[in-house]
């Protein structure tokens, strides 16, 4: 299904200059588009936690991201699979994340542009409105970058849909090769699985309104059926032995599986405000109304009907976006970033709308330019302002995500300006893990982390917790109450940092210390000023190391010596207040060191104040 010089210009009916403007007009649209989304390319957080996983598996550890505890807390196994080949050919990940994902976008738009091809009835008119309608798509052009899988996954979501109605092969390779792309969506993706029966569906309906016998049907099926027995089946048995689960723990971690419909909708309602263009796709009924047959018999009306590669186009599109949009995006609630689940359907939004316009305008040519030509400049235009405006207030300041129902602009979120020289937040949190790193390189730390899933792969953490518990099969297994943000409704509770013995969380914005006692604070010098982080347990071997190879960089009060001074007050000092601080120091200190003498003395102090013995627990 490529798109080449030679299938662009071969000519059925003479008109051979239409083709080449075409064709030059395609190969000019690729190019725009590449350029543009290299351009704009741009890293999220989350693409570090996958980061994280092959660095592990690269040193030897495994596919962890703690050594030692096998937890799947990536959803997109063949994106990870592809960045490690890329860095085992020595290219640096995060250039592999954005190089990938431009190619996925220049392929999908070459995809667009051949289909438009395909399904125009008329040869000055076969530009792809659909693909220069991508291009000017502000969301588009974000999400062909940003590190994850969305680009692939989007691509093989439109070719799910174009192989099956467009390509001219054999029914049996038709079959194989949709089976094959179903697969590497749901390896891409887990969401792919709602798609795969949608269009496997359409495939055996098509083949016995085509005549087709039960046996060949039969035959059909386990051909589609064939790549997904062939790689998911012996991946099903190794996700099982490894991570003794066959779901991603992100599953859980993001809700277990319950609905959350009025959230899904309220995430496709900010979309359709910002691109009201895609209302447009409510003509497609029309569209398919024009292209039904008139014959009495209704078998040989949707025979007729599916000979009509517009027809298959708009079916199968038109399912796959129904279908997709609900059980999935919908039902899960949508996502805590603008736009992001909706993305993988924006292709086929665009390409049934271009084809809807070319069936009811079929035989009106000049009247068929206008929508062709006006509805990429519609995206371009109003969309865009429509768009822009979307997460300010009316003073022109970016709202909160509590303004949005909880969704996010990511894409401005990581990219705007931090600093004083105007360093992104992306690049500022990364440059902190970087130096963090010099600091951690011969100590184990176990860090906490709140959206720093950068500033953790670089500060090569011996261990880190992912407050969210993508990544921590305990937390991801919380229940949930009342539900709130998508993705952030599970929480590592402060009893478990503890028991698992986390030194820092570098505190920041609306994430804030859960305990402000003095004595729990530490600084450490980075690039852009102090790093101001909470300790969870005192590690007094950390903090003396620490302390000897970082003079006067890192800063913190020294609880040993602190309690020295708090022990020798103590007859000073309440009843109350000292009961109180024992329990507190037990938890921050005296669980997590050897220091019996110093807890004796503190149990001697409780003991004059007539509280407890003088022996230690």
């Amino acid at each position: 299904m490529a798109l080449s010089g030679r299938s662009f210009l071969r000519s059925t009916d003479g008109d051979r200059t239409a083709r080449i403007a075409v064709f030059v007009f395609g190969v000019l649209i690729v190019a725009a588009g590449s350029v543009e989304a290299w351009t704009r390319h741009w890293l999220g957080d989350d693409i570090f936690i996958t980061f994280r996983y092959i660095d592990q598996w690269f040193v030897g550890n495994g596919l962890v991201y703690n050594v030692g505890e096998r937890v799947e807390g990536y959803t997109h196994p063949l994106w990870l699979l592809v960045l490690a080949v890329w860095k085992w050919l020595g290219g640096e990940l995060t250039t592999g994340a954005w190089l990938l994902g431009v190619v996925s976008f220049s392929a999908l738009l070459v995809s667009i542009c051949y289909a438009s091809f395909r399904l125009s009835r008329r040869p000055w008119f076969a530009f792809s409105s659909a693909a220069l309608a991508l291009v000017l798509h502000h969301d588009m052009l974000v999400w062909a970058t940003g590190g994850l899988e969305t680009s692939l996954f989007t691509l093989l979501v439109t070719l799910t849909v174009l192989v099956p109605t467009l390509l001219h092969v054999s029914a049996d390779k038709k079959a194989v090769a949709t089976g094959a792309l179903l697969t590497l969506g749901v390896l891409t993706r887990p969401d792919g699985v709602v798609i795969a029966p949608v269009v496997a569906g359409y495939m055996l309906f098509e083949a016995r309104a085509g005549g087709k016998a039960v046996h060949e049907l039969r035959r059909l099926a386990i051909l589609i059926a064939a790549p997904a027995v062939i790689v998911l089946a012996p991946y099903a048995v190794w996700k099982l032995a490894y991570y003794g689960d066959l779901l991603p723990n992100t599953y859980y971690a993001k809700s277990g599986g319950g609905s959350y419909f009025r959230q899904g909708f309220t995430y496709i309602g900010y979309y359709l405000d910002a691109y009201p263009s895609t209302w447009l796709l409510l003509i497609g009924p029309l569209a398919m109304w024009k292209l039904l047959p008139r014959a009495k018999d209704v078998r040989k009306r949707m025979q007729s009907l599916l000979e009509d590669e517009r027809a298959k186009v708009l079916v199968l599109g038109g399912l796959v976006i129904l279908v997709y949009g609900i059980m999935f995006v919908a039902r899960v609630g949508g996502d805590f970033m603008f736009s992001r689940f909706l993305i993988p359907l924006v292709p086929l939004v665009l390409l049934l709308i271009e084809t809807s316009f070319r069936v009811l305008l079929e035989h009106r040519s000049m009247a068929l330019a206008v929508p062709l030509i006006g509805f990429p400049l519609l995206v371009g235009t109003v969309d865009q302002n429509r768009r822009a405006q979307l997460f300010l207030d009316e003073q022109g300041k970016h709202v909160t995500a509590e303004e949005r129902s909880g969704i996010m602009d990511e894409h401005w979120f990581w990219t705007r300006p931090f600093t004083e020289d105007s360093t992104s937040l992306i690049d500022a949190t990364l440059d902190v893990g970087k130096e963090l790193e010099t600091y951690f390189r011969e100590v184990h730390v176990r860090l906490l982390i709140r959206g720093q899933a950068g500033m953790a792969f670089y500060s090569r953490a011996a261990e880190v917790i992912e407050n969210w518990g993508l990544t921590d099969s305990y937390i991801a297994h919380q229940p949930i109450g009342e539900r709130r943000r998508i993705g952030h409704e599970k929480f590592a509770p402060v009893e478990y940092l503890i028991g698992r013995r986390v030194h820092f969380f570098f505190y920041h914005g609306a994430y804030q210390p859960h305990d402000t006692s003095f004595y729990r604070f530490v600084s450490f010098r980075l690039p852009h000023g102090w790093g101001p982080a909470e300790m969870y347990v005192y590690d007094r071997t950390l903090m003396r190391e620490l302390k000897r190879r970082f003079p006067g960089r890192v800063k913190f009060v020294d609880f040993e010596a602190y309690l020295e001074y708090y022990l020798s007050t103590a007859k000073y000092r309440s009843r109350r207040e000292v009961e109180r601080d024992f329990q507190d120091f037990r938890v921050f200190y005296f669980y997590h060191n050897a220091d019996a003498d110093r807890e004796q003395k503190f149990l001697d102090a409780l003991a004059e104040k007539g509280i407890g013995g003088r022996e230690k627990d």
